[in-house]
């Protein structure tokens, strides 16, 4: 059976009683034991009682009595009766018709509650907690929830009381241990919140779109040999691992944790359906983008591109190009002339690149070269980390490291910058003496001739010999087949020099001379008639003394 409120002791209470000194003034005093309403007290003033209620003698309510007139002064002359408790009846009855108010005390026992409850249901409010289910004994402290009779639902805690479960037809669904961990689908939570990564199709959180299929999705997959985890929009991992999307016409990407195979950290993306990897960041802490292939593979591909970052080695960037413009890096600097790149040894800088006059400037400190594509077109000095000039400032090689060959098809300016300057020509060869004897018909022996044209000065030399001549002479002997032509006339340009020869086998006359004249490639041989070897009065030398075994050695220069 129910009560509400105290059990009743089954017999009256003792009445009790209390004395307050009257002073005349007072009318309010303290009760030692709270009272309900004035009719709980009997109360005397001087031997006479008072009668109870608003407006007459008095009033009482919890520990408080209150006397509309102040009692007399006197010791001990207020007297008050506690009067005791009449037993109640243990069967609590209730209009179903009215609103239950509200009382303290414990049930004990069973409580149905049955009939038709109203729309507002069944509520308990209080300030404090208003309901307490206690299981005594062993087993579990539940709460069915059922509709119709059938079973719908259940909350309840173990034995121990420090784990709440909850149940859906019969399966435990959720749990917050005696941790504070919540487990959802499992029993054994090991986080704040905790899930299992099995195999579904179903992910373990969605975050739903309320306009397409396009939802943020967390899934997972989990066999023998690891977990993936997805973090995706319009993607998750469905039942056997592969990558799904609710939306096949929408656009996808995820972020993938594994776990599983490689340990990496993949990014995808897509336009339309399934997303395809375009990012990852592998087990060795390599990035790798367009590609899942390390820089070692990725240096000695010869097809297709990719990028792979190594921190703790080199890095490969591959671009499979199909025109000669397709550039592998582009980087475009706005505002100023400055710096693209910089490069540093142990925190120093020791080179750079970066533009300069609508060019390229590469070079470390003061020594830098400009390219720039202008007038004229040119490669020149310039500081690389001011970017100012460095006009005969830097060498071009050094006394143990030199370049090797220098291709040019203009000139050099030695010692200034003017005409006069320029060297535009330099060149060093052998060329064909050809003795003409008119009249004479000349074999064996050996004709040579080597030459050096430094600018508009040809230095040459020749060795010239025959073994042998027959005919009789018609004319003055020459030599011809110089490598360039002599200058045009400008006044005084006649080119002339001594000769040596073996005298014992020329004839009757002998040349001692050379000379060149104006614009021709043929030498005229001259006796010394004159001290002057310019002198045009010196005697040719007739082709008749050629004879024997004669010799012809000399060297000279002219200018073209």
């Amino acid at each position: 059976m129910a009560y509400i409120g105290p059990k009743p002791s089954q017999t009256l209470a003792t009445p009790t009683s209390q004395y307050f000194n009257g002073t005349g003034s007072q009318t309010v005093f303290t009760l030692n034991r709270a009272v309900n309403v004035s009719e709980d007290l009997e109360v005397f003033v001087n031997n006479i009682q008072q009668e109870p209620g608003v407006g007459k003698s008095y009033t009482a309510t919890g520990t408080t009595l209150t006397f509309d007139g102040a009692p007399s002064s006197g010791t001990a002359n207020v007297y008050v009766v506690y009067r005791g408790l009449a037993e109640v009846t243990t069967r609590l009855e209730h209009d179903p018709n009215a609103a239950l108010a509200a009382t303290t005390g414990t049930f004990s026992g069973n409580v149905d509650v049955t009939g038709t409850v109203t729309a507002d249901g069944l509520t308990v409010a209080s300030a404090l907690a208003p309901v307490t289910i206690n299981r005594t004994g062993a087993g579990n402290a539940n709460i069915y929830l059922q509709n119709d009779g059938s079973d719908g639902g259940l909350i309840g805690t173990d034995g121990s009381g420090d784990t709440i479960f909850f149940n859906n037809s019969g399966v435990e669904k959720v749990r917050i241990d005696s941790s504070g961990f919540v487990g959802i689908g499992t029993s054994s939570p090991e986080g704040l919140i905790g899930l299992p990564a099995t195999a579904s199709n179903t992910p373990k959180f969605r975050l739903q779109s309320a306009s397409t299929n396009t939802d943020f999705a967390i899934s997972s997959y989990a066999d023998a040999n690891g977990t993936y985890v997805s973090l995706g929009a319009n993607h998750y991992l469905n039942s056997s691992g592969n990558d799904a999307v609710f939306e096949t016409t929408d656009k996808s990407a995820y972020v993938v944790l594994d776990a599983r195979n490689n340990g990496m950290v993949g990014f995808g993306t897509n336009s339309s359906g399934v997303a395809t990897e375009r990012m990852r960041i592998d087990s060795s802490g390599n990035l790798l983008v367009g590609t899942t292939s390390a820089p070692t593979t990725l240096i000695s591909a010869t097809s297709g591109g990719g990028i792979a970052l190594d921190p703790n080695s080199f890095s490969a960037w591959n671009r499979e190009a199909t025109a000669s413009n397709h550039s592998h890096l582009v980087f475009n600097q706005t505002g100023v002339d400055a710096q693209y790149l910089q490069f540093r040894k142990d925190g120093s800088t020791v080179g750079s690149i970066g533009t300069w006059s609508s060019g390229l400037l590469v070079g470390t400190g003061d020594v830098g070269l400009a390219f720039v594509d202008g007038t004229p077109e040119r490669i020149q000095p310039r500081k690389a980390d001011d970017q100012t000039s460095a006009d005969a400032l830097i060498d071009l090689g050094h006394t143990s490291n030199r370049f090797k060959n220098l291709y040019l098809s203009g000139g050099v300016y030695l010692g200034g910058t003017g005409s006069a300057n320029k060297l535009d020509d330099y060149e060093e060869g052998e060329w064909n003496p050809v003795v003409n004897a008119p009249g004479i018909t000349l074999t064996g022996g050996d004709q040579k001739g080597w030459y050096t044209k430094i600018g508009n000065m040809v230095f040459f030399k020749a060795s010239i010999y025959h073994t042998g001549g027959s005919g009789t002479s018609t004319g003055n002997l020459s030599i011809s087949g110089l490598p360039f032509t002599s200058a045009a006339y400008d006044g005084d340009n006649i080119a002339s020099g001594a000769m040596g020869t073996n005298d014992s086998a020329w004839g009757a006359i002998t040349p001692t001379h050379w000379r060149i004249g104006w614009a021709s490639t043929t030498i005229s041989l001259h006796t010394k008639d004159s001290s002057d070897a310019r002198d045009s009065s010196q005697s040719e030398v007739d082709a008749s003394n050629y004879v024997g075994y004669a010799t012809m050695r000399f060297t000279g220069m002219y200018w073209v």
